[in-house]
């Protein structure tokens, strides 16, 4: 067993990670868009839903999210040694590192279950579960298998932060088809470009990925393709949102607007100024404006508008502001790891 200042110091660490980090609770802020939807528009059962029940739906989708980080990490412990990154997760001992990580899930799933939430939500939540654990975990390990690892990446976060809130306060298939659309389309686009990335650290360890098993010039040109479609689709679900509030819509389109030209002014400078800065130099500026503020400043536009007319809203108003703000703050500092 460690001793006890170690063991202090690697909960500090692990805390100020999942709470400030870029690969914490802020990875679960796609979440956001559901739950302002849910909020926000017009539904089939009258009213909003429990603030309450969406603080459950937050913690249990970051249950989803930080278990299957950790995953990962234990999983890759020795190339991400190679490549001197440094998981906090891999300084305990294995079995204590998966039972920990089976906590996660079970927590979220029990916190599910507490809240009374319907079959259909539990089974999503099931269904998330086991689709971001196959990205790492063998036997199927998607992430080895080609094009396969961010296609069950990207529907593991669908499932985890728009079916599961979705299926629970707004069901109906049209909001899930849009909503979970855009959620896969964006986390395609992002775990590529996290393989693009990491193309060369992941081949000197011998970790396969679909970017290392691929040329270059492959993997940039699909990326390219994939952030434009998805910039397509993010808009034409921001203009069905936005035909569906009941009030408030020119406010929230015009601030979401002027966000996504705030972004893309940002990327546009910095691509011309050579800013040290690969979320830039690799995605197309029209892809981070559109994605920043579909996923960023529209949900915070939503919970606003909420948040104003139901008091018992705002706490939920105020962390989503909060978590997004530190994402901010964390994009405009991104380094490669």
């Amino acid at each position: 067993m460690a001793p006890a200042p170690a063991l202090l110091g690697l909960c500090r660490r692990a805390f100020s990670q999942i709470l400030f980090g870029r690969r914490g609770i802020v990875k679960t802020n796609a979440l956001w868009l559901s739950l302002g939807a849910v909020s926000a528009l017009e539904r089939p059962r009258a009213g909003h839903p429990d603030p309450g029940d969406c603080l459950v739906t937050f913690a249990a989708a970051t249950c989803i999210s930080q278990g299957a980080i950790l995953l990962n990490d234990v999983i890759d412990a020795a190339a991400d040694s190679m490549s001197g990154k440094e998981r906090w997760i891999t300084r305990l001992p294995r079995p204590a590192a998966i039972a920990l990580i089976l906590v996660l899930f079970s927590t979220g799933f029990a916190l599910v279950v507490a809240a009374g939430a319907p079959p259909t939500t539990l089974a999503t939540y099931a269904l998330a579960s086991a689709l971001a654990c196959s990205y790492s975990a063998p036997p199927f390990t998607a992430k080895t298998r080609g094009l396969c690892g961010p296609a069950v990446y990207a529907l593991a976060t669908a499932f985890a932060f728009a079916l599961f809130p979705l299926s629970w306060f707004f069901p109906g298939w049209l909001p899930i088809l849009m909503i979970g659309t855009a959620v896969f389309l964006d986390k395609w686009v992002n775990l590529l470009f996290h393989q693009i990335l990491d193309r060369g650290a992941d081949r000197a360890s011998g970790v396969r990925t679909y970017a290392t098993s691929t040329s270059e010039e492959h993997a940039a040109r699909l990326l390219r393709w994939s952030a434009r479609v998805t910039a397509a689709w993010l808009t034409v679900v921001a203009v069905w949102i936005l035909m569906r509030l009941p009030h408030g819509a020119p406010l929230v389109g015009a601030t979401t607007g002027i966000a996504v030209i705030a972004a893309g002014t940002y990327a546009s400078v910095a691509r011309r100024r050579n800013v040290s800065q690969p979320l830039v130099s690799e995605l197309s500026g029209v892809y981070l404006a559109v994605t920043y503020g579909f996923f960023r400043a529209l949900p915070v536009m939503l919970f606003a508008s909420v948040a104003l007319a139901d008091p018992p809203m705002r706490p939920l108003a105020i962390l989503c502001a909060s978590l997004i703000g530190l994402e901010s703050w964390l994009f405009l500092h991104y380094r490669q790891p």
